[in-house]
């Protein structure tokens, strides 16, 4: 900073008369330097809290450090109130570029999120999906771990184990948690100092076959590179600022004269010591100058020194430059960051020495590059574990035999599987561990690396409530999990459920098409009913949200549907409930309605057929079609059980005997996503194991996560349907058929809703196959519905009249009333009375 200093005094063009001045002070503690803060920002006396503060001018213009990000978090609120203009040489953390918590703080460095990108460009470039991230537990660290995981949100990097490090850290156990899962790729966020420590214990520990990527803040280590057997650790790819040569630097400190007592500390140390900061010093300092020039209108050998200077004058300035420096544009986007400069990609090589591999710049548009011949690895290869996240893999015996069958999509790999009857929580989670665990039990206290799941992939299970039990035993392995029946939304969130898959639609799909439905037919009125459980109340939750910026009103007490004149009841709920609901309606002499089945119900083979059902009304569903499987019923036909029916049936389950014929008339719209599971399952395996040429690569050792990763990706033809997941793990293929329950008893298709490309729904389809609208029996006109508000308005002053006279009659207790007017047609016609705060303090007043 002083030789910048003294270059600009000595210049005739860039601050002709004006000469800067400046106070170096060493930051090396808060307590000790808040002093020296305050001596900054004060006048000409000490500064008094309790002044007006038009009677407060700093001493200083500007300021240039601090070095840390912690440092400039405790120290910059000081001077953003004044809005002196703050320009650090190093500090990176995020948190600077918020301009409405730090407005006159700007940098020369780069900040965390452009380091941490091009460490992602680096993974996606050398594919490296399996990794740990240790950073040190402070601003800087933290920082560059947020950025980090909100950049691999999108992509097929898993981070497999993440560390905060601090003075405590137990490294031995660090790196036997690291070696554990197997992971060959370290990222380390941190400075010099806790990494001096890091690696002679990674040495210590004989960790090897490493490839660890260094930020920029130890990239440059001038200690690490040259101790014997660094080798061993692997190989150091880094993230470095250029070192950008400043001619007549050198000479200068040569002859610099330290008048100061520094022990013994040489100026031949300063020539040795990483130089990367010197440029954003040079930089940040004639930044300053090149504003100052602006702001006092600077030229033809002089400055307007009558102008009065104040730092937000500078601050303006600052932010509008544009200037050259050693070849190098110097500006600032709106943030205050640097949008110059680049990043070399560097490797520590058999020297000792940082060699430069490739570069990463920020001129227009950031641009990546990397020569792979420069690097020396000094790992067994350049791979690292992919993370993939998939089910294990039991499924139907024919689907097994099919393609252990086949002699090109798995040649010479045969699929095993165990097949397990999930009808109790309670009784089968012990069939889950078996599953997770190796040859022995599972052991609690047991170091990870004892435990090797048995399976690859799982098939199931079938409900919402079951999955919800048992998926965190396997997503936690990023064991690749398929159901295809489990249809909650919670499993599409993949930070809950990173390795859940499912070739069923979820229940955002289903209530999509209901509403579609009401849309189309115009059925603004109606009520909702729905299974208490995880289905059900997902069912409703994002029915409710759906439905929010339309003309439809619900109800959902089934006892208020006659009373309140509703004609479409929507029931969200399985076959069992459904089963008790429908006979309880026809007891009651329900009729004139119009039912709408989700698909859990809408192909139920029993209720149909019931006596005198059409009294109910129309019933109309949404159902996954039954798509026909070659070969299928032969096979079930001649398939032969092996087991005793006790065994083939789970003990807890009080089955009855399986007859092969219950099989084939069992209701199966499921068998498809079945089906489809074990087959994407199958070409995952495919891609995972290099198979082709009648042959796989057996030389590859298999791990769950690579199936995830590849069932991510995974987009074949199966059936003549293509079967390919979106980001969350959902099927974006196959369709819904809008069914009617006909006069004969039969499911009858009358509509469509397809997922290929975009939705499509008939009503937007000129060629619509279904029913015309107009020829569905039970129609009525809902938006002629009107309510006569005299009787509503009775009612409900009588029913406030009843809480008064039930006050008279026991004050001791009070009753609180609600009542609620709908006006269909009117957006804002509900009408919601809420009882008066008083009747918490046992007063009933009439409302």
């Amino acid at each position: 900073m002083r030789f910048s200093i003294e270059e600009i005094n000595n210049s005739s063009s860039l601050l002709p008369g004006v000469t800067l001045g400046y106070n170096i002070f060493d930051h090396c503690s808060d307590t000790q330097n808040i002093p020296c803060i305050f001596n900054l920002l004060s006048g000409k006396d000490p500064m008094n809290p309790w002044a007006k503060a038009s009677h407060i001018f700093p001493k200083i213009t500007a300021l240039i450090g601090a070095f840390t990000s912690p440092v400039t978090r405790t120290v910059a609120p000081m001077f953003m109130t004044h809005l002196i203009p703050m320009i650090s040489y190093g500090a990176a953390s995020s948190i600077f570029s918020l301009k409405h918590v730090y407005p006159s703080f700007l940098r020369t460095v780069h900040p965390n999120k452009d380091v941490v990108e091009i460490i992602v460009q680096m993974l996606l470039y050398f594919k490296w999906h399996w990794v740990a991230f240790l950073n040190i537990d402070n601003d800087y660290g933290n920082d560059g771990y947020t950025v980090f995981i909100k950049m691999i949100r999108d992509t097929d990097i898993c981070l497999a184990y993440t560390k905060k490090l601090d003075k405590n850290t137990d490294y031995n156990t660090v790196f036997e948690q690291i070696e554990n899962q197997r992971i060959q790729v370290i990222i380390v966020f941190a400075p010099e100092w806790t990494v001096e420590e890091l690696i002679p214990s990674a040495m210590q520990m004989k960790v090897t076959n490493k490839t660890w990527i260094a930020v920029d803040s130890w990239a440059l280590n001038k200690k690490l590179p040259k101790m014997p057997g660094i080798q061993s650790i692997g190989t150091v790819l880094g993230i470095a600022e250029p070192e950008i040569s400043i001619p007549g630097f050198d000479d200068f400190i040569s002859t610099l004269q330290i008048k100061i007592s520094l022990g013994n500390f040489v100026t031949n140390d300063i020539l040795k010591a990483e130089n990367s900061f010197n440029f954003p010093v040079y930089a940040a300092v004639y930044a300053i100058a090149h504003a100052l020039h602006n702001t006092l209108q600077c030229g033809d050998k002089k400055c307007n020194k009558s102008i009065t200077l104040y730092p937000h004058m500078l601050l303006s300035q600052l932010k509008k430059l544009n200037f050259t420096l050693l070849d190098h544009t110097i500006l600032f986007d709106t943030n205050g960051d640097p949008r110059f400069g680049y990043f070399n990609i560097i490797t520590w090589n058999s020297s000792g020495e940082a060699e430069t591999v490739g570069i990463y710049t920020f001129q227009s548009a950031p641009h990546f590059s990397i020569n792979e011949s420069k690097i020396q690895w000094h790992t067994k290869g350049k791979e690292a574990i992919l993370c993939v996240e998939l089910p294990a893999v039991p499924a139907d015996e024919i689907l097994h035999r099919k393609i252990n069958n086949s002699s090109s999509l798995l040649p010479g790999v045969t699929l095993g599987y165990n097949i397990i009857d999930h009808c109790s929580d309670t009784p089968n989670i012990p069939d889950m561990f078996s599953l997770l665990s190796g040859k022995d039990p599972i052991n609690p206290w047991a170091t990870p690396r004892h435990s090797f799941s048995k399976i690859t992939a799982l098939v199931g299970p079938f409900t919402s409530p079951v999955t919800r039990t048992v998926a965190p035993l396997f997503t936690t392995q990023l064991i690749p999990m398929i159901s295809y029946s489990a249809t909650s939304s919670i499993f599409s969130l993949k930070q809950v459920y990173p390795s859940f898959l499912r070739t069923v639609h979820p229940n955002k799909d289903m209530v999509e098409i209901i509403v579609q439905m009401l849309l189309y037919f115009k059925w603004n009125w109606v009520a909702f009913l729905n299974i208490d459980n995880d289905y059900g109340n997902d069912g409703y939750t994002v029915f409710i949200k759906m439905i929010r910026d339309t003309d439809i009103y619900y109800n959902t007490v089934f006892e208020q549907i006659e009373n309140l004149n509703i004609k479409v009841i929507i029931v969200f709920a399985p076959e069992w409930t459904v089963e008790e609901l429908i006979p309880s309606a026809m007891q009651m002499k329900v009729t004139n309605k119009t039912w709408i089945a989700v698909d859990a119900w809408a192909l139920n083979k029993k209720l149909p057929k019931m006596p005198g059902i059409q009294s109910i009304g129309t019933v109309l569903g949404i159902a996954e079609p039954v798509i026909s499987m070659p070969g299928f019923d032969d096979f079930i036909s001649t398939l032969q059980i092996k087991n005793q029916p006790g065994e083939f049936c789970n003990q807890f389950c009080n089955c009855s005997d399986l007859r092969l014929d219950d099989i084939l008339k069992a209701e199966s719209s499921f068998n498809f996503p079945v089906y489809a599971a074990v087959y994407a399952i199958a070409h995952a395996l495919h891609n995972t194991l290099q198979c082709g040429g009648e042959k796989c690569n057996k030389n590859i050792t298999l791990y769950p996560h690579m199936v995830l990763s590849e069932l991510r990706r995974s987009k074949f033809t199966l059936l003549d349907h293509t079967i390919l997941f979106d980001k969350n793990g959902d099927p974006r293929f196959g369709h819904f058929n809008i069914i009617t329950w006909n006069s004969s008893g039969e499911a009858e298709t009358v509509g469509i809703y397809t997922f290929q490309s975009a939705p499509h729904f008939p009503s937007m389809n000129p060629k619509y196959n279904g029913t015309p609208r107009d020829k569905f029996p039970h129609r009525y006109a809902q938006k002629n519905v009107h309510l006569d508000i005299g009787k509503v308005w009775r009612e409900f002053t009588n029913a406030v009249l009843n809480v008064w006279d039930a006050k008279k009659a026991n004050t001791s207790t009070c009753q609180q009333t609600h009542m609620h007017v709908c006006l269909v047609g009117s957006r804002s016609g509900r009408l919601n009375t809420v009882p008066h705060a008083s009747c918490a303090r046992g007063v009933c007043p009439i409302q």
